[in-house]
């Protein structure tokens, strides 16, 4: 895949412009006015939000970095923590993990009877992680999976699963109170959302509003913040919705985009409610951003070859990072960053370019924290090797806006002005 050597927002000028068409009818009073009237902006108009470039820190495999072993970054607290897993195909195993700086890696283990299988989905600001992991389940004799918190010092518990519905489950996101979101078996239904608690356990959510058909469905909760908003999904044989808990409030369905198909896909939210995720359109998937009284709302543009993909993190001042491919089946990603007033960049030509990493090559970003630390993901450069390699971006400084004029330029284009005005009134008389 082409990479430009610096990060331009992607798509077309949304306006269709080619960028000269302001020129048109400078010849005439009309066309001068308009020319008198964008140099007085010129000196009045705020500049565009400017984006931030970033240094760079590899999370490296617990045992270094070795051919074949693979890193995923899954999520990132606001003190740089990052939750993830390992995988060693030499070993045959797999290992949830929280990582920091200074001290690395920190596997969390796995359940009892666990085969050296689990997998960090959420952390939240004390370093608790939720996630996955095998565990020996007594009562059927077989191993199954099944969702866990960890803690520092005190180690891996397993969070169960709802009444009836066996010991299979996963646990995606956990807030800072404590509470953790997920999907569980049921005695209904291979999965169904919960919301567990310490010393209150695990309590099925609603899964599908009411007016759902609920023999087909498959639901999860994926994201809770501090509010206790929780979003997720529920997926049918055909459509996949995305969803919004309120607490005390039901279940609603998001919808999808405009007149798009209805699907949609739900995988974090802020402070404020505002979702990130995939909504469906007519020339395939796009990432977006869900709002209260706004509905679904592109972060580029959408049209037949546009780039389509996700958004999968979003942090409280609704910066957003995700992954995006050229249409519904491309196999091959590029991680982006998106900021409203600066559009879409891809992540990775926003990197430090005096950084050793400038000129990687990131495939997906996972998700970014308030500080606007961001969590990627690229391969590695053995070309018979496919694995992955984790990243944290740290913000460094920010690239500066377009440059305004200053203010004794200012004070040349006001003389201009007065005196092309003045001539002006004397062609007329």
């Amino acid at each position: 895949m082409r990479r430009d050597s610096e990060s331009q927002p992607f798509g077309p000028n949304p306006k269709g412009n080619s960028g000269q068409s302001w020129l048109k009818g400078a010849g005439s009073r009309k066309g001068q006015g308009t020319i008198l009237c964008g140099l007085i902006m010129l000196g009045t108009a705020p500049a565009a939000s400017a984006v931030p470039t970033y240094s760079v820190t590899e999370i490296v495999p617990s045992a270094g970095l070795t051919p074949g072993v693979s890193i995923h970054a899954e999520a990132v607290n606001e003190n740089g923590q990052v939750a993830g897993w390992e995988k060693n195909p030499a070993t045959g195993t797999t290992n949830g993990f929280r990582w920091e700086t200074g001290s690395g890696i920190t596997h969390v283990g796995d359940l009892p009877g666990g085969d050296y299988f689990s997998k960090a989905y959420g952390i939240n600001n004390a370093g608790h992680v939720v996630g996955t992991s095998d565990f020996a389940d007594k009562e059927q004799d077989y191993q199954s999976k099944q969702g866990f918190i960890w803690k520092e010092g005190e180690g891996m518990t397993g969070l169960g699963s709802l009444p009836g519905g066996g010991d299979s489950s996963k646990a995606y996101d956990i807030n800072n109170h404590g509470q953790v979101v997920g999907h569980a078996s049921s005695s209904e239904r291979y999965a169904d959302p919960y919301l567990w608690e310490e010393g209150r356990g695990m309590e099925g959510l609603e899964s599908v509003p009411s007016d759902f058909d609920r023999s087909t469905s498959f639901s999860s909760a994926r994201a809770i913040n501090d509010k206790g908003q929780v979003t997720g999904e529920y997926l049918s044989y055909t459509h996949p919705h995305a969803l919004l808990w309120e607490e005390g409030g039901g279940v609603a369905d998001l919808e999808s985009w405009e007149s798009g198909p209805e699907r949609s896909n739900a995988y974090d939210l802020n402070e404020k409610g505002q979702v990130a995720g995939t909504s469906y359109t007519h020339f395939g998937n796009f990432p977006m951003v869900w709002e209260e009284g706004e509905g679904w709302q592109a972060l580029g543009p959408v049209h037949r070859g546009a780039a389509g993909g996700r958004a999968l993190g979003i942090n409280d001042s609704g910066q957003v990072v995700g992954e995006f491919g050229q249409g519904l089946f491309e196999d091959e990603t590029d991680a982006f960053f998106w900021e409203e007033g600066s559009g879409m960049r891809q992540l990775e030509g926003l990197i430090d370019p005096n950084s050793p990493y400038a000129g990687i090559d990131l495939e997906s970003a996972t998700d970014i924290n308030n500080l606007g630390q961001v969590v990627a993901m690229g391969t590695g450069a053995i070309p018979s090797v496919r694995q992955n390699h984790a990243y944290l971006l740290t913000p460094q400084r920010v690239l500066p806006p377009e440059p305004v004029p200053a203010p004794s330029t200012l004070a040349l284009m006001g003389l201009g002005v007065m005196g092309l005005t003045r001539a002006l009134r004397q062609k007329a008389s």
